[in-house]
């Protein structure tokens, strides 16, 4: 080859390229099984996927498996069997479902190993075990180039089967064959599912970034803003001196100035722009994580008032809730099969949450009140929805409460309500004003009257 004769094109740098307002730069990151990894324990996406886990599975006390037959009707016996073998503590269905949401949030697909056999005449689901995601990110001996990009140990196989490839203990990759690949259907696109997290991930990589920024910012601003070190007529090592007290600076590390150094401070105060990109940043996550910012108005609660706001949070709880419910029931139907159950089916049941309706049922009981639409007792009823239970009043506990408020009708005790704050308004004007409306002595028969109480000259009688 001739000298200087290149042999290849040069190739530059690729994929997207970020520059923040001060200059600095950073790449968009391929997500792949190591860069999900890293991110999972992240205090924003963590913090963000418990709480959604904690709304969608709340109440394991009315969680439940039953077997219904044809017709829609529960099957007494197939129900009992089916509760007793998912309560096996190697199977804890109502934990495994949890795994499964969670694990197709973080990573797409949820894989477990469910381990079926005999015992007696029973076929049971003896154990089911979780087979974690990141132990496919190796790719296997398949030769289709389909792949799931972030487990590339989940692939197509020459004939168009699914193959998971599995990396052992020992660094080995074996393939297993009885897995249960589990994944949200919505969430389409790659092999076994995208992660939910998947457009949160840029978002992580910023906030890193900013929160560096930050400390940075602080570290440098430590001494109460942007400052030099000027070195007059520098000898000798004086430069790397001052280098080695700004490099420390805010470190807590003291060092003294020589006498050819002071400090000049340009009194540039430390900005808030790393602060309110992190709280954006922040913000960004929480809206795509919640349904509460699709649904949330200014004057309306989540289990207040707002019915409609509260049927869309619902419908999306359900939303997410009805894939696990479905993957679940096609887990165990071969129970169903192998023990002689024809004609029925599973149904895996997740508790909806649960809205606090106490202030609902309180306005319906002064609404009743108000528009005589509601009697005691209803009223009484009403109130025991909100946990208060009060129980029906017989004729003689009526009149006994009723003489104990009084004995005035409703119109007469507003009237006389009414009355009453005519008359302590009155009762503020200065009795020593030539003008006033009443004396004294007026207010107090007044009062009396109309509080039912006996004149102070007939008592005196």
């Amino acid at each position: 080859m001739a000298k200087g004769v290149r042999s290849a094109e040069p190739r530059g740098e690729e994929g997207t390229l970020y520059v923040s307002s001060a200059g600095q730069t950073f790449t968009q990151p391929r997500i792949d099984a190591d860069r999900i990894l890293k991110y999972q324990d992240n205090i924003y996406l963590a913090g963000a996927l418990d709480k959604q886990q904690r709304i969608l599975f709340q109440d394991r006390k009315r969680f439940a498996v039953r077997g219904i037959d044809e017709n829609g009707e529960d099957v007494p016996d197939l129900t009992s069997a089916l509760t007793a073998m998912c309560r096996r503590p190697e199977v804890d269905l109502w934990f495994s479902m949890q795994v499964a949401w969670r694990e197709s949030a973080t990573w797409g697909p949820a894989l477990f190993n469910p381990v079926w056999d005999w015992e007696g005449g029973e076929y049971v689901l003896q154990r089911l075990r979780h087979l974690p995601s990141e132990t496919f990110s190796s790719a296997g001996g398949a030769m289709s180039i389909i792949r799931n990009p972030i487990l590339p140990g989940i692939c197509l196989g020459e004939e168009g089967e699914v193959q998971f490839w599995q990396t052992q203990p020992d660094g080995m990759v074996r393939q297993l064959t009885n897995v249960v690949m589990m994944s949200d259907p919505v969430r389409r696109g790659l092999l076994g599912g995208k992660p939910l997290i998947l457009p949160v991930i840029p978002i992580i990589t910023m906030l890193n970034f900013s929160w560096t920024g930050q400390m940075q910012q602080n570290n440098r601003l430590g001494a109460g803003g942007l400052y030099f070190i000027k070195v007059t007529n520098p000898i000798g090592d004086d430069k790397q001196y001052a280098q080695q007290i700004i490099k420390n600076i805010s470190r807590g590390v003291g060092y003294q100035l020589r006498q050819n150094m002071e400090i000049v401070n340009l009194g540039i105060a430390e900005t808030t722009t790393a602060a309110e990109t992190i709280r954006i940043l922040d913000s960004l996550i929480a809206n795509y994580f919640s349904p509460s910012s699709a649904i949330s108005r200014e004057g309306t609660l989540i289990g207040g008032s707002a019915g409609p706001e509260y049927d869309l949070y619902m419908s999306y709880v359900m939303g997410q809730q009805s894939w696990v419910e479905a993957a679940f029931e096609r887990l165990l139907d071969p129970y169903l099969a192998a023990n002689g159950w024809d004609g029925c089916s599973v149904v895996v049941d997740i508790p909806e949450p649960s809205a606090d309706m106490t202030k609902t049922w309180i306005d319906v009981v002064k609404a009743g009140y108000e528009t005589k639409t509601m009697g005691l007792n209803e009223r009484r009823e009403a109130l025991s929805r909100c946990g208060i239970e009060l129980g029906d009043l017989t004729p003689e506990e009526q009149a006994a409460l009723m003489d104990e408020f009084g004995v005035l009708s409703d119109t007469a005790q507003e009237m006389g309500m009414r009355r009453a704050e005519l008359m302590t308004r009155i009762a503020g004007i200065d009795r020593l004003d030539p003008y006033a409306m009443v004396s004294q002595d007026d207010q107090v028969r007044f009062f009396r009257q109309t509080l039912g109480l006996p004149r102070e000259d007939a008592r005196e009688e």
